[in-house]
C-alpha cells in the first residue's frame, strides 16, 4: 500500500508515519507498505505526476494550499485514493463531505482513534489492491497480488502458490502469467519455469528461498549471485520506500 502523509507540522507528521507502520504491522498485512512525506499540499500534487497514493493523511490547516483545496485537486486526478483529515480545528468536518473523505482525526488524537480511523477506510483500501484475473472454470477468479507466494510451470498449466490456501492449478501458459506479472518488481525469475514473490521471502539460503509460508524455493547454484543481488536490490529499495 502506498500513502502519502501530508502535513506542515514535522512532530505531527513523523508521529503519523509511526501510527501508520504500527497499525500495518499489527492487522498482519502482507501488502508492503510504502510512506512518503510532504510539508505542502503543492508538494503533494507534484508528486502525483508520478504515481498515485491508496491513502492519504491530510492536514487541514497548512499555509498556502490548505488540505480542502489540495484533496480537491487530488480528486480532480484519482477518484479512489482513500483521504482521511487530520487537524486542529472541526471547521473543515462538513466539507470533507464533497471530497468523499473516509475519516476526520481531529489533533491531538490517540493512536486508538487513529486506529478506528483506518478500520473504518480498511473497505475502500482493499478494493484498491491489485489482482490478477487468471482462467477459472466458468470464467476467471481473481488472485490478490500479494497473496501469490510464487508461481511454478506445470506443462500447460500454471500453479499459483497463495498464502493460507492451496494451489490454484491455472490453464495459462507461465510465459502468459509472467506478463500479467510484469508490472509488480517484487517478482523474481529464479529458473525455467518459477517466480517467486520477494515480499513472501523470510530469508536466502545456500541453494534457495526459504517463503514465509515455510515452504523452500530452490535455485541453481551459477545463479545464487546475481538471484541475491536482486534480492538485496530489492530490500534496499523496500526500505528505502518506507523510511523515506
Amino acid at each position: 500500500m502506498t500513502v502519502a502523509i501530508v502535513d506542515d507540522d514535522a512532530a505531527d507528521c513523523l508521529r503519523s508515519v509511526e501510527w501508520t507502520r504500527r497499525y500495518w504491522g499489527g492487522r498482519g498485512e502482507r501488502d508492503p507498505l510504502y510512506i512518503q512525506t510532504f510539508s505542502s499540499g503543492n508538494e503533494f500534487l507534484a508528486a502525483l505526476a508520478h504515481g498515485r497514493f491508496s491513502l492519504v493523511l491530510l492536514d487541514c490547516c497548512m499555509p498556502g494550499t490548505d488540505g480542502l483545496a489540495t484533496a480537491r485537486a487530488l480528486r480532480a486526478l484519482d477518484g479512489e485514493a482513500v483521504v482521511i483529515f487530520t487537524t486542529a480545528s472541526c471547521d473543515y468536518a462538513v466539507d470533507g463531505y464533497s471530497v468523499e473523505a473516509a475519516g476526520y482525526l481531529v489533533k491531538p488524537y490517540s493512536f486508538e482513534a487513529f486506529a478506528l480511523a483506518l478500520d473504518r477506510a480498511r473497505p475502500r483500501l482493499v478494493r484498491q489492491r491489485p489482482f490478477l484475473l487468471v482462467p477459472a472454470a466458468g470464467g476467471e477468479a481473481q488472485v490478490l497480488v500479494e497473496e501469490l507466494v510464487y508461481c511454478d510451470a506445470d506443462k500447460h498449466y500454471s500453479q499459483l502458490h497463495l498464502a493460507g490456501a492451496r494451489p490454484l492449478r491455472v490453464r495459462i501458459s507461465f510465459s502468459a502469467l509472467l506478463r500479467l506479472l510484469a508490472p509488480y518488481p517484487q517478482f523474481l525469475f529464479c529458473y525455467r519455469g518459477c517466480a517467486v514473490n520477494l515480499a513472501h521471502v523470510r530469508r536466502a539460503e545456500e541453494l534457495a528461498f526459504l517463503m514465509d509460508t515455510g515452504e523452500r524455493v530452490p535455485f541453481r547454484r551459477k545463479e545464487r549471485a546475481k538471484l541475491l543481488r536482486q534480492y538485496e536490490d530489492y530490500l534496499f529499495e523496500k526500505a528505502r520506500r518506507e523510511h523515506p
